[in-house]
């Protein structure tokens, strides 16, 4: 018997409109069928963790240690992971910037952006999304911490790898996304 899964019924249990492993991971505005799970499964996943660890009493967030744990909270509610985020995308989305994950959701997801800035959100947020996850899983099991400045570093450099993987591999947006990463970091 095998469990049967349609991305419109995951996105409304999501609470999203629209959200594709291939935006985010190429920036592109297309969407085909392939790929588009991965990503839309991942946030799946996360909830129905997060679920069972508030059922098997691991409910605090364990960043700030005061506040339970749920996927708004960790994504970007709370103090840690909103200072990395806002580290790296205050500059870069200006007066667009938010914490809120719903409203972070709706920027990604949405073409409102230039094709550039847009690229490179979609990129910042998909590092960002697994490298949080990562550290909390990490914090979970026993693994070391790592300071705010080496994740915000951590991020800066895959963004910075991947933008040099593209270059000239893409449309003109890409030949611009490092100067506009660079501006946003400054």
């Amino acid at each position: 018997m095998g469990i049967f899964i349609n991305q419109s019924s995951i996105q409304t249990r999501l609470g999203i409109s629209h959200v594709c492993s291939t935006q985010l991971s190429h920036g592109t505005k297309e969407c085909g069928s392939q790929g588009q799970l991965p990503s839309i499964l991942f946030l799946v996943g996360l909830q129905h963790t997060i679920a069972w660890l508030r059922e098997t009493g691991y409910s605090l967030c364990v960043f700030c240690n005061s506040a339970v744990e749920t996927r708004d909270h960790l994504f970007f509610g709370c103090h840690y992971s909103e200072e990395i985020w806002r580290n790296l995308t205050k500059k870069l989305l200006g007066p667009r910037y938010t914490y809120e994950w719903s409203r972070v959701l709706e920027l990604v997801s949405a073409n409102v952006l230039s094709t550039t800035i847009q690229f490179l959100l979609r990129y910042v947020f998909q590092a960002l999304v697994h490298t949080i996850w990562i550290e909390r899983n990490g914090r979970r099991h026993g693994s070391p911490h790592q300071d705010l400045r080496n994740i915000i570093k951590f991020v800066d450099k895959q963004v910075r790898n991947r933008i040099s993987s593209l270059r000239g591999k893409g449309g003109k947006y890409l030949t611009q996304a490092m100067a506009n990463w660079f501006d946003s970091r400054a």
